[in-house]
């Protein structure tokens, strides 16, 4: 887009913010009477990610003379349903922002259940006509944070406290190693992972689990202090342990230890969103392809432990002192190196990106090319970690719930990237080439059981990445060793926008058929759908 037409845009939202932000101001495409917007929180609003979405949430409303806002916090993947019944039906809300990538699917279905109601799911990327998506993206202040973790840790030895293994928090975890490895080459970070966004119990457990393995350096993604208040606590014993904040103030619990952190903006995206559904910019027909992923350049999110503080003052003296060569800066201190990155990431135009190539992964596989940065999608669908994590990426059964994430993401971007690529593609031959070619070297996980497989929607193999002799056969009747009638089930969930099947298939490193779990989506523009599953045995 060129500078012209960024500057008219820029000149639109601002007439839209000011206006929506007069008392009693309304266009004729404008509502006189107030908009209802409820917000539902994943954990409580004390701390961490849920606190800053109230935060945001209480600046929206009184920002907004024409805004009125409810809230439920605490709510559990297993609830979320009710509450979205709950605010449409009983309390009659216009918008409802489901605040976690764990709301997504039932956001969805809500959405074909209510479709005059317009939703927003933050950090998902399922989409609809009423169904909208948005992220405050953390990946260059975890960068920066590792940046300052490499050059302060003795023992070489750092940890991360991590949630969920979801392509986000990997995504994260990744970007701290990477800055940790800039600063200190020869250090490594220890994941351990806690299966909960928050439990502060849980959390306490695994820094200190850390912590005896040697790290002196901790960062994490959990909804609660805990960690560092078990930094400040071994800090004050005279056994420095640094840490890093997460998403809210908690600077202060660590005033010894918290060295900075990463904070969040929601209200910028939220006076965004809500501005423009007030003016009818976005509307409950219109938001398929509404996706935001803002960053440090759209003051998003914000360097530090506390606002306006990027480093905790108690360490910019030894970052001043502490430096390294770069190839390209020379001789610079750590202190200086943060902030350069800092403003650069910061620009416009995002002059410096943590995921630059060349990286590897830890089995020394490169993944991100010389030069290169990684794509919005690679970023979206990360499940690998780089080479100076000591930690394992988990792939079990017990970890049901981030597989059938890792999947169902993973089936949504082939989904899309192939009709995308099918548009200019009429020969029915051709297609089934093509579709052939691009599933089958692919592969998730180390026992080759993460593999897409394309039916028809007469339950016709198209192609199967494993077993090469279904393809062009009809499984219309195929039953699986309980008796499910498998293809068919699953054609009957593409069809009905996509979702998980459970059924019985033939392992590719075993005898017999494993239970497994199946995703699948249609293809736009055609008459197949895609899938993948996770193995439960």
């Amino acid at each position: 887009m060129s500078q012209k037409y960024l500057f008219l845009a820029g000149l639109t939202m601002v007439a839209i913010l000011v206006a929506t932000s007069i008392p009693g101001y309304a266009t004729s495409q404008m509502q006189d009477e107030k908009i209802k917007t409820a917000f539902i929180y994943v954990g409580p609003k004390d701390y961490g990610w849920s606190y800053m979405h109230e935060v945001a949430r209480r600046y929206i409303d009184e920002k907004f003379p024409w805004l009125e806002t409810v809230y439920a916090e605490d709510v559990s993947e297993a609830n979320i349903e009710d509450y979205i019944k709950r605010f449409v039906i009983e309390e009659e809300c216009d918008i409802i922002f489901t605040t976690s990538f764990a709301f997504m699917d039932a956001t969805i279905e809500a959405a074909k259940k209510y479709p005059d109601t317009i939703f927003f799911n933050c950090s998902g990327y399922k989409r609809a006509s009423n169904v909208a998506t948005y992220f405050a993206e953390f990946y260059q202040l975890y960068y920066l944070n590792g940046l300052m973790a490499g050059a302060l840790t003795k023992t070489g030895k750092l940890g991360y406290v991590a949630a969920y293994p979801t392509p986000e928090v990997v995504r994260h975890i990744n970007a701290f190693a990477l800055g940790v490895k800039k600063t200190n080459p020869g250090a490594t970070v220890d994941v351990r992972w806690l299966f909960a966004w928050y439990d502060p119990t849980k959390a306490r457990t695994a820094a200190e689990s850390l912590i005896k393995e040697g790290c002196d350096v901790l960062a994490f993604t959990e909804d609660s202090p805990a960690v560092v208040k078990v930094g400040q606590e071994y800090t004050e014993k005279g056994e420095p342990v640094y840490t890093f904040a997460n998403y809210s103030p908690m600077q202060k619990l660590g005033p010894d230890s918290c060295v900075s952190g990463q904070l969040v903006h929601w209200e910028v995206l939220y006076q965004d969103i809500l501005a423009k559904v007030y003016a009818e910019v976005y509307t409950s027909r219109n938001l398929a392809d509404v996706d935001y992923w803002w960053m440090l350049q759209d003051k998003a999110v914000e360097l530090g432990g506390e606002f306006d503080a990027p480093i905790n003052p108690k360490f910019k003296s030894i970052f001043r002192q502490q430096k390294i060569i770069d190839p390209l800066l020379g001789e610079i201190s750590i202190y200086d190196l943060v902030m350069r990155r800092l403003g650069e990431m910061s620009e416009v135009t995002v002059l410096f990106d943590p995921f630059t190539g060349p990286i590897k992964d830890q089995e020394g596989k490169v993944r991100i090319g010389t030069g290169r940065r990684a794509s919005h999608d690679e970023l979206w669908l990360m499940d690998w970690f780089v080479e100076n994590i000591v930690g394992k990426f988990p792939h079990s059964s017990n970890d049901l719930v981030c597989e059938k994430r890792i999947a169902a993401t993973a089936v949504h971007s082939a989904a899309v990237g192939l009709g995308g690529i099918m548009k200019n593609i009429s020969n029915e031959k051709d297609r089934i080439e093509l579709i052939r070619a691009f599933i089958t070297p692919i592969r998730f996980y180390p026992d080759k059981s993460g593999y897409f497989y394309v039916y028809d929607t007469d339950c016709v193999n198209i192609a199967h990445a494993v077993q090469k002799n279904l393809q062009g056969k009809n499984l219309y009747d195929y039953q699986d060793i309980k008796g499910k009638f498998v293809i068919r089930e699953l054609a009957a969930k593409a069809k009905e926008g996509g979702g998980f099947v459970e059924y019985y298939w033939v392992h590719p490193d075993s005898e017999g058929e494993d239970r497994k779990i199946g995703y699948v989506e249609l293809i736009p523009g055609t008459g197949y759908f895609i899938g993948s599953g996770v193995y439960l045995n």
